[in-house]
């Protein structure tokens, strides 16, 4: 229905009109049987009939329609609820201006104004009246949400962030339809079951045409960094989420569109195809586009090809973290300063995982139980786990969704990905480690929030108590792997009878812009897990931040010549008194009592408020078309190779694996192992030391021992690793050795390694380096999730993140008359500490602050070797170099029998090239021993026929043994080959370990063909 009023006041107010208001003010609530509006010149005609008094047609100037207002009153069933947005009519409000002009009004709700069309016809009044009824209304909390009026305005519910900023620069309906642009413009990507442009059938298919699906009239909101899609304005959470990135482009016109109100807008994973009312409007949205991309900094092309820019000193801040005691406590007390939202992202995340221990006295500490409690704060919580394939691992990431799910219903969301259907997809995963906080906080490193992984400095094999390590944290890969995580509480092992492997980590926090970034990835990558999901309309994307959070030289003396043996073809005494003042540490006085308040800092954890040092940030990763929907991307690599390129003096590297290439490989398409070749090179040429540490594993952690039929696993990634380092004319040893006399005078690998006693007997267990760092000259370095290896490297595989962290405010240093970074030379030296067992005040800990002379880096192999040799008299522990093939341990395989899937070949002598005088991989002369076991071991392994082979002598094989179709087992396979009796006699040696650095045995199985044949090789790369 409609009433009909009249103004009461009006300078050019005619006849008709008063007659119309006349008869208003005696039927006030009269009521409208039927009305049209039509034009007719400069008139307009409003045919109007009331009920018992029919008024007839009445004529009015055009100039006088702002006089003329007309209320729509609901229907009854409508008077709660309005329909499209529209206000209530009983909804009666004093009007705040112009109230003596119109006091018989009862209602200030219209749905039509007319206004003049020309100035001289709007009167103050008319304005003064629009202005009170504005405000009147808008005072309404109802009509100020309603669609209607967030239109009128351009607004919607997310134009304005939680301290009220304008986040939005131009919005508005359009049209919209979207598609997954794939790898080519008109391809589009599903992961999951999809229906085929043929509707009679569905089919699993991973490409297919663009079907051209209805477009629908969206609420579009341009942000300074994206596009953002709402089913309605008066949404808070986008439906999709058009990011900016260096391939984002803009096309209008008929030629490229096909028509005059219609863009395609599209960036490296989305094409966004939209069409405005008309099109002037469709050019105003194009250049509003245009210009926000061009000012967006995420347009642009990076260093390193990666998708963010190096972030300043000013905006950033970064800490580092070595293992996971003091990791875990920083995320504890980034995820209690939440207030909007957490983003947590990993290969495996386990509810149940202690961030503080030991748990007795932390109980509360629990992942699970701080997320509910963050949830029911109101904070939004995302978490974005891998989906992995259950017959190759025991993850149980179903379990973890579930309970995290169940934490609470609407504020924690899980997604697990990817939705494998492609065989080859199946062997890539998502590698990242990432916590995120308000997008001003974030977390990135090696370490997962799951079980096995959190440990302290001193790395101890055993927790009888059960508080530090409890229920599955308890663990060693080695003798047993996960199984029924579900059940957290429970033991995988004696903890009693084996020793845990202990877990050696590094992680960092990032806060101010590069948090920013970490977010951005994160949200890439749900956002784009949403759009590929089958029942993605159950999730919304998320939208990333707007706002930006608050976010002199010193001389060196010579060093005195010395003669040294090079590498650790021979172990040389080096006299490691810390009181030793004839040898030179290379180390000006001002740079010890600059790092001595320094090193006292490292000791306690700092405050999340006040920990971090000004660093220039860049975050840099591996992503491709399946993880993330977008080109590939391999800013790691780029990275990785760059600052090994520009480094002047000293590079340190800690990974988990080590498999590259050099120049020429084809089987290894990564080049960080050529970038380290080339960079020796350049510095034998010229005359300079150039030093490489690497820091590895001594042998994967995948259960079993490399003699074990299943364990094909393992001796794939052995093999891959020595191809690398030492075997083949492509491996950086056998490269280096045809242009240097000593390769080890530039380059050595080093693995960790510890011992306890239990119950009176010395055990030892290596310590597993999981971290995957690198540090150049103490200035710059890298911490991320990535490995060195084909899948973490080249892109298209697993997906990960690191960031590179270059240091802005220096020390005065004696390397090479260089200065040294505050993050990187602290970073370096906290490792240091911990592998070779220095403490801050001592001279050893001042001398190794230089690593480059050549007594300091000798100092460190014989060290390591040293170290080696204790654990090789007391426990003859495994990996050795003494070992070069299974003979050798006390193992023998029938090859009568026809070769099973994961058994070995062994290598022709003739096709097993070793270098003239194998110097660069000869361990160090050690002393005789006596016999570990009666069976005599011969030092070498030659390919001999069946009959001729070594055999074991005392062996008699047990009834398990007799069924392992014709494989021989003894205890000498063991980790610890030493008689238990041997090991306790020998313990005293133990005191003459010092740290956890021990050397990597270079010619351990050098005899075997440790290559799986039945798999493929992109399994063990």
């Amino acid at each position: 229905m409609v009433v009909l009023r009249v103004g009461t006041r009006g300078p050019r107010v005619g006849p008709d009109a008063r007659r119309l208001q006349e008869r208003a003010q005696y039927h006030d609530q009269e009521r409208a049987r039927r009305g049209r509006l039509a034009r007719q010149d400069d008139r307009v005609r409003r045919a109007v009939g009331l009920q018992g008094h029919d008024l007839g047609d009445v004529d009015l100037q055009e100039q006088h329609l702002p006089h003329l207002v007309l209320h729509q009153e609901p229907r009854p069933h409508e008077r709660d609820g309005p329909r499209r947005g529209v206000a209530a009519a009983d909804v009666a409000a004093p009007c705040v201006a112009g109230q003596s002009q119109l006091g018989h009004l009862g209602h200030a709700a219209a749905p039509v104004f007319f206004f003049a069309t020309h100035e001289r016809s709007t009167s103050d009044e008319m304005l003064r009246l629009v202005e009170a009824y504005l405000n009147t209304a808008f005072a309404i909390p109802k009509v100020r949400a309603s669609a209607y009026v967030l239109s009128l305005f351009q607004i919607s519910a997310g134009t304005f962030d939680a301290d009220g900023r304008v986040t939005s620069q131009r919005e508005g309906w359009l049209k919209v339809k979207t598609w997954l642009k794939g790898s080519q413009e008109n391809v589009r990507v599903y992961r999951g079951a999809v229906a085929c442009d043929n509707s009679c059938f569905n089919c699993l298919c991973v490409c297919k045409k663009v079907a051209y699906q209805t477009t629908h009239w969206k609420w579009v909101a341009l942000k300074p960094c994206c596009l953002a899609i709402y089913a309605s304005n008066r949404d808070k959470a986008p439906k999709e989420v058009l990011l900016f990135d260096a391939k984002f482009k803009v096309e209008r016109g008929v030629r490229f569109v096909g028509s005059h109100k219609a863009l395609v807008i599209s960036n490296a994973s989305f094409a966004l195809h939209v069409e405005a009312r008309h099109r002037d409007d469709a050019l105003k949205w194009a250049n509003a586009i245009r210009r926000s991309m061009e000012a967006s900094e995420w347009s642009q092309n990076h260093r390193d090809e990666s998708f963010a820019i190096p972030r300043p000193i000013k905006s950033s801040r970064a800490q580092w973290y070595v293992d996971g005691h003091d990791a875990y406590a920083a995320i504890y007390d980034g995820l209690l300063r939440a207030t909007k939202e957490i983003f947590i992202a990993g290969w495996w995340i386990c509810p149940n995982t202690y961030l503080k221990r030991p748990s007795d006295m932390f109980p509360d500490a629990r992942l699970d139980l701080v997320l509910k409690r963050k949830a029911d704060e109101g904070v939004q919580i995302y978490i974005l786990m891998y989906k992995e394939v259950s017959v190759a691992l025991t993850l149980d990431s179903m379990y973890s969704k579930k309970t995290l799910r169940s934490l609470h219903h609407t504020n924690i969301r899980v997604l697990r990905d990817p939705d494998f259907i492609m065989k080859q997809w199946g062997m890539w995963s998502h590698h990242e480690k990432i916590v995120c906080v308000d997008q001003h906080i974030a977390f990135v490193g090696g370490l997962d929030l799951c079980f096995g992984r959190y440990d302290t400095p001193g790395h101890a094999l055993f927790d009888d108590e059960g508080t530090t390590f409890p229920g599955k944290d308890y663990s060693n890969p080695r003798i047993k792997d996960f199984v029924q995580v579900n059940e957290p509480d429970v033991d995988l092992m004696d903890r009693h009878a084996h020793p845990r492997m202990p877990w050696h980590d590094c992680h960092c926090q990032l806060l101010g812009d590069p948090a920013r970034d970490v977010g951005r990835h994160f949200i890439q990558r749900w956002n784009f897990s949403v759009s590929t999901r089958v029942k993605g309309y159950k999730f919304e994307h998320i939208l990333p931040q707007t706002a930006p959070p608050p976010p002199p030289s010193v001389a060196s003396p010579a060093p005195p010549r010395r003669a040294l043996n090079r590498g650790f073809s021979r172990l040389v005494d080096v006299a490691d008194d810390d009181n030793d003042a004839d040898k030179s540490t290379h180390v000006a006085p001002v740079f010890a009592s600059v790092f001595e308040e320094e090193s006292s800092m490292d000791v306690a954890s700092p405050h999340v408020d006040e920990i971090g040092i000004p660093c220039t940030v860049q975050v840099v990763r591996s992503i491709s078309l399946w993880s993330g929907g977008c080109p590939t991307e391999k800013s790691i690599q780029t990275a990785y190779i760059r600052l090994i390129t520009s480094a002047t003096s000293f590079i340190y590297i800690e990974n988990q694996f080590f498999v590259s290439g050099i120049e020429g490989d084809t089987l290894c398409q990564n080049r960080i192992a050529n970038a380290l070749v080339a960079r020796i090179l350049r510095a034998a040429a010229a005359n300079e030391p150039f030093r490489v540490m690497v820091v590895m594993p001594l042998l994967p952690a995948f259960q079993g021992k490399p003699e074990d039929k299943q364990a094909y696993s393992l001796r794939g990634v052995m093999h891959w690793q020595y191809r690398s380092i030492c075997r083949g004319e492509g491996s950086i040893y056998r490269r280096l050795k045809k242009e240097i006399d000593d390769p080890f005078e530039y380059i050595a690998f080093f693995g960790l390694r510890t011992h306890a006693i239990q119950d009176g007997t010395p055990v030892t267990e290596e310590v597993y380096v999981h971290s995957k760092i690198m540090i150049v000259d103490d200035r710059a370095c890298i911490i991320g999730s990535a490995n060195i290896n084909e899948r973490s490297m080249n892109g298209d595989r697993d997906s990960e993140i690191a960031v590179v962290i270059e240091d802005a405010e220096f020390l005065p240093s004696a390397t090479l008359g260089a200065n040294v970074g505050r993050f990187g030379h602290s970073f370096r030296m906290k490792l240091f500490e911990e592998h070779f067992g220095v403490s801050p005040g001592t001279s050893l800990y001042e001398r190794y602050r230089d690593p480059v002379p050549a007594a300091t880096w000798f100092a460190f192999q014989d060290q390591a070797m040293k170290n080696a040799v204790h654990y090789k008299s007391v426990f003859g522990c495994l990996p050795a170099d003494d070992v070069r093939c299974f003979s050798d341990m006390g193992v023998k395989y029938d090859l009568d029998k026809k070769e099973r899937v994961g058994t070995f070949r062994k290598v022709p002598e003739q096709l097993h090239a070793r270098l003239d005088d194998g110097e660069h991989v000869r361990p160090a002369t050690l002393p005789e021993e006596e016999p570990m076991s009666t069976t005599a071991v011969p030092s070498t392994c030659v390919a001999l026929p069946d009959e001729t082979r070594p055999r074991s002598v005392s062996h008699r094989p047990s009834h398990r043994e007799k069924e392992s179709n014709g494989q021989v087992f003894t205890f000498a396979m063991t980790a610890m080959r030493c008689h238990t009796a041997v090991s306790v006699q020998r313990q005293a040696e133990l005191g003459g370990v010092r740290g956890h650095i021990v050397y990597f045995p270079l010619r351990f199985l050098e005899g075997e063909d440790l290559e799986p044949k039945y798999y493929p090789a992109e399994l063990f790369q």
